[in-house]
């Protein structure tokens, strides 16, 4: 008897211990981030969105002494110039950290900001909002939902828009609930400065408003000081943006590309539905990831079957469907029928049923429906069948709808918490189990960590990928060119690669450049000789054209192959001319370069990557 309490007063006092939680996230957390803070620039990270562009742009702009310019202003090295307005805001605290570190080092400093923050955001917001006190065990709970959010896949470039969410929330609403300090003031003027407006806040904004506007209205009492709150964010993240602002609301100097976009409102029902799902499932696969599969989806839907329950399971009963749970984890039964088209009806059928049975809507249920709503707005802001809300509101032809559905993550983590309360109500063993579910969703946060010590599809080390080996030989052997007053461009590699070793460039990757260069730039894809025919992209220039890139051949990082030869060369040599190319790099040999009016100079072979750069020169004429 005795032993049996000893036992249980150690487990009382294990899930009691705020310390040794603190500890054991702590140590996840470093073992998270430890690739990228050991292993640097020999660390494999994302590509796409990260390494080809945004790496680039901070460095360019950091070492450019231009951080201040006026937005016309013109910063040379990308796409034969490129306005300051291209560039962001000064204003972005990740854009001082390229400023002051070398880019690994500023990568890494804000990779570690954006975790630790992103535990402490979302601690704050379970421990005083979404776990209820009289939880047993609730530290358990609050300590898992904030371990689980610290540990997902953060778009880098992004800073703290998505890890300090639960932050900004937390902040609103001690200030709604007149609990606020000078520091809830003190975040809402910082956060602006280390997140994007564009990118999420100006839809969270919007939603928080029309909230507080609707509470307002039902208790006949309008709350000046949370109104006074979301118009200071607001205010912040228009000053830190004033550059967007001018271009948005005055003139610019020059018509943008994204006038052009033609992404949104253009697929079918079926696969717009397809996005719905897919985001409904595991969010946006670069810039909002939530790792949902294969555990915490059904975890949650799980928890709702329990509320079939009008009492406590016994012991044996927690037993027996924790483990009918798990075994339908193990043999995939939840991945195969919640990727079926009928499981989200399937689920809103069961919700309604459930809700008229019992005559009341349970908070899970509401918040399921909350979850799959935000779901269907970002697949359906693709559906060729909402077109016409283009021609209500133009600038959702170049301002993303879709990103309105980035509150996802939010959203998640409360029918997370609701999940595991009313799992730790019904089951008996829940301590254990929850312990397991955390265990497992570690496993799939580090397997999907954006720093990885092995070889990643679509992944590469900065040392590998920027190939600053082969560029500084090929400098070497330019040392007696004014190399800011030539312009290369890229065959079969991303102009990022050029553009970091200190290169000048026609082509390149912007979110917002001037029309008219893309329709110049867009003469090199336009093959009138040699009989070629061009592969097409995935991306398509017309439709959306950020990447100005020699379409005739895929640039992808997985394609770069030593000792792969191109036959025949897919691309205009005359306008190439005309945009002022004299030399043209890359990781290809050219069989017959003189059809295209090319010399070859020479070969930068690296023994450690295996890859070689090649480097041409443009005939003048």
């Amino acid at each position: 008897m005795k032993k049996t309490y000893h036992l249980l007063h150690s487990l009382n006092y294990i899930m009691s211990n705020k310390t040794l939680w603190q500890a054991l996230s702590l140590i996840a957390i470093v073992l998270y981030l430890a690739p990228l803070v050991i292993y640097g620039e020999q660390v494999n990270m994302l590509v796409f969105d990260n390494l080809d562009s945004n790496v680039v742009w901070y460095k360019i702009l950091a070492e450019s002494g231009m951080i201040f310019a006026p937005n016309t202003t013109i910063i040379p090295n990308m796409m034969n110039g490129l306005p300051r307005l291209s560039y962001g805001s000064e204003f972005d605290i990740i854009l001082w950290f390229y400023y002051f570190f070398t880019p690994i080092t500023a990568y890494t400093v804000n990779a570690v900001i954006m975790h630790l923050t992103a535990f402490i955001s979302m601690y704050l917001l379970a421990e005083y909002y979404l776990v209820a006190r009289q939880t047993r065990y609730r530290i358990v709970i609050v300590y898992s939902i904030s371990l689980y959010f610290a540990l997902l896949p953060f778009w880098p470039s992004g800073g703290l828009t998505v890890p300090a969410l639960p932050l900004v929330t937390y902040a609103l609403l001690n200030i709604y609930n007149n609990k606020d300090t000078y520091k809830e003031w003190f975040i809402l003027l910082l956060i602006p400065f280390y997140s994007s407006f564009v990118l999420l806040y100006i839809f969270y904004i919007g939603f928080a408003g029309i909230a507080v506007l609707v509470k307002s209205v039902i208790s006949r009492q309008i709350r000046w000081k949370i109104l006074m709150a979301l118009v200071l964010l607001t205010s912040m993240y228009l000053l830190v943006s004033y550059r967007l602002v001018l271009a948005t609301f005055f003139d610019t100097g020059f018509v943008s590309h994204r006038t052009e976009f033609n992404v949104f409102f253009v697929e079918p029902l079926l696969d717009a539905t397809r996005r719905f799902y897919l985001f409904f499932l595991n969010g946006h696969d670069t810039h909002l990831r939530g790792l949902q599969m294969p555990y915490l989806l059904p975890t949650i839907l799980f928890s709702g079957i329990l509320l079939l329950f009008n009492r406590r399971l016994k012991a044996y009963e927690s037993l027996v469907i924790i483990a009918i749970f798990l075994f339908s984890l193990w043999i995939n039964i939840w991945e195969d029928m919640l990727g079926s088209i009928y499981s989200i009806p399937t689920i809103i059928i069961s919700m309604i049923v459930y809700s008229v049975w019992k005559k009341k809507i349970e908070p899970l249920m509401l918040w399921i429906f909350i979850y799959i709503l935000v779901s269907a707005v970002y697949g359906y802001t693709f559906y060729q069948g909402f077109s016409w809300i283009l021609d209500i509101v133009p600038i959702l032809k170049s301002l993303s709808l879709a990103r309105a559905a980035f509150v996802q993550p939010l959203v998640f983590v409360v029918l997370l918490a609701i999940a595991f309360q009313v799992i730790f109500r019904k089951l008996h063993f829940q301590v254990l189990f929850l312990s397991t579910m955390v265990l497992l969703q570690i496993y799939i946060s580090f397997l999907a960590n954006w720093h990885q010590t092995k070889n990643v599809k679509e992944f590469a080390t900065f040392e590998n990928y920027y190939a600053t080996e082969e560029f500084t030989a090929l400098k070497q052997d330019l040392r007696d060119e004014n190399l800011s007053k030539v312009r290369f461009l890229s065959y079969g590699m991303e102009p990022a690669i050029a553009l970091y070793n200190g290169l000048y460039t026609v082509d390149g990757y912007s979110t917002n450049y001037p029309l008219e260069y893309k329709h110049e730039f867009n003469g090199i894809n336009d093959v009138q000789s040699n009989n070629v025919f061009s592969i097409e992209e995935p991306t398509d220039s017309d439709n959306w054209g950020s990447k100005l890139y020699i379409m005739g051949i895929k640039s992808s990082y997985e394609s770069y192959q030593d000792g792969l030869t191109v036959n025949f060369l897919s691309f205009n040599e005359n306008i190439s001319r005309e945009l002022g190319v004299k030399y043209i790099i890359s990781p290809y040999w050219f069989n017959y370069p003189e059809l295209k009016g090319l010399k070859y100079l020479n070969e930068y072979h690296s023994k450690k990557n295996n890859r070689s750069i090649y480097l041409y020169m443009l005939s003048k004429d």
